[in-house]
């Protein structure tokens, strides 16, 4: 996916300090605007996608051109944003999409349907994850429970003592 995003809080004067004031946030939504219709005027007639999100976009992935990697469906924040991500063809271009926090365009630049495995064939690697899930928990709560039930006292003369065992038996692996 590319995605031209220009989010309202991008538009907000950097000068405010905690909430926007509602002045501020509709300021920032009409600068939001104007941005996005610029940027959707560029691909009308005929920008280049890339381009036009080099020049216009604000959003996450602007200064890597605005690509997103290949995701699965629930993986977005913006659920509008998703759902028309995901009705696009490869390389078709959606309208303006605008949402509580931004306005949008998004291209498919790649389109790979979803698969699914039946749960005989992902037994084996579910049986892995809960084991090592299971495994993981055991030996956290063993290891706590170590650590609660240890006596541990403070030495002044612990690295002084632990350094000179080292310097002998390092000088004793010597020829």
């Amino acid at each position: 996916l590319l995605i031209i995003g220009a989010p309202f809080a991008e538009f907000l004067p950097e000068s405010g300090q905690g909430r926007p004031t509602p002045a501020e946030w509709a300021r920032a939504k009409e600068l939001a605007r104007a941005q996005i219709n610029a940027a959707a005027a560029d691909i009308d007639s005929g920008g280049d996608f890339t381009d036009v999100v080099n020049a216009y976009s604000r959003g996450l992935r602007a200064r890597n051109e605005g690509i997103w990697p290949m995701m699965e469906e629930g993986s977005f924040r913006e659920s509008e944003v998703e759902r028309n991500a995901f009705a696009l063809a490869k390389d078709e271009i959606c309208g303006v999409i605008e949402t509580k926090t931004g306005y949008y365009i998004v291209k498919a630049i790649d389109v790979e349907p979803g698969t699914s495995i039946s749960f005989d064939d992902a037994q084996d690697e579910i049986e892995d994850t809960l084991r090592n899930q299971q495994y993981a928990e055991l030996t956290d709560t063993y290891l706590k429970g170590l650590y609660e039930e240890a006596t541990i006292q403070e030495s002044d003369d612990f690295f002084e003592n632990a350094m000179d065992t080292l310097v002998a038996r390092y000088y004793r692996q010597l020829p």
